[in-house]
């Protein structure tokens, strides 16, 4: 096994030890948007959501994944923003949402 390949294989591995925590930050963003759609986004909820898109961002940058790293990253940019948020925003965090979840998805599924 070349070194590439050796590297590429350790990359994809720990790609896949850590895949059950960037799915549950998803989670924890998707959660937002939804208490943001009904009404009830908390603001422990809202800077929760904010901090896990950051995380993301930074995460998905290091794999290699450009466009959920943007994603996430406008994300907590909009989450970051003070309320009063209305329907509009939800809408494009819905867009950004499936950006991210797409990008990851295809990530995993070639590990």
């Amino acid at each position: 096994m070349t070194l590439p390949d050796k590297l590429s294989k350790e990359i994809d591995e720990l790609w896949c030890k850590n895949l059950s925590l960037v799915y549950s930050r998803i989670e924890t963003i998707e959660d937002a948007i939804n208490g943001l759609r009904n009404d009830r986004l908390s603001r422990d909820l809202r800077a929760e959501a904010a901090r896990q898109a950051h995380n993301l961002a930074g995460v998905l940058g290091t794999f290699g994944l450009q466009g959920g790293s943007e994603a996430a990253a406008t994300i907590e940019q909009i989450l970051d923003r003070e309320f009063p948020f209305d329907r509009d925003d939800a809408l494009a965090l819905d867009g950004y949402l499936a950006q991210l979840r797409k990008e990851v998805d295809g990530r995993g599924k070639h590990s």
